[in-house]
């Protein structure tokens, strides 16, 4: 009687374990997948990170915005990346992931201070994978963000040298 009852709760207590392996995950509804991102210098010796999250709401209304037909962008100010994010992860209430990056747009400015602590600071950060493409911009990384047909220029089998070329071609101006 004893054995039972002794076997019947290691049984529960190995079942009950056996189905906590999901208690930490975060469902793709509960997550901003980032498309790209940029580092503009703000006031006070900030940085202004932006972030390009694809539109889930389908318009039917054509629009010269990339922002209001393909994209959101949302724009905070910080001391540092992670602090940004932090901010952002809380205003969204949702979890930004970094793992389907494909740009980081640095603008001239903020490479002329350095770029070793920011790209220190990604390198840390493991969702961010290696095909993330950095591009340093004669313009603001924001009014790069917000072109139109940037998402075009992010061919991940195209070069540099290409892109440049394509950028020349569309009028935004790279270093």
């Amino acid at each position: 009687m004893l054995l039972k009852k002794i076997s019947l709760i290691i049984s529960l207590i190995f079942i009950l374990l056996a189905f906590t392996g999901c208690y930490n995950s975060t469902g793709i509804d509960r997550q901003y997948f980032i498309v790209s991102f940029g580092i503009d210098l703000a006031e006070n010796n900030l940085i202004k990170l932006s972030l390009q999250i694809p539109s889930l709401s389908s318009s039917s209304e054509s629009s010269d915005s990339a922002q209001a037909s393909n994209y959101q962008i949302y724009s905070v100010e910080g001391e540092t990346i992670d602090e940004c994010l932090t901010i952002l992860n809380n205003y969204l209430n949702k979890k930004i992931n970094l793992s389907h990056c494909s740009a980081l747009i640095i603008s001239k400015e903020v490479a002329q201070k350095g770029i070793e602590p920011y790209i220190n600071t990604l390198t840390n950060n493991t969702e961010l994978g290696h095909s993330c493409e950095i591009i340093i911009s004669s313009t603001s990384a924001l009014d790069v963000l917000e072109t139109k047909d940037f998402d075009s220029l992010l061919k991940s089998t195209k070069s540099l040298k290409e892109l440049q070329e394509e950028a020349k071609q569309k009028a935004i101006s790279f270093i």
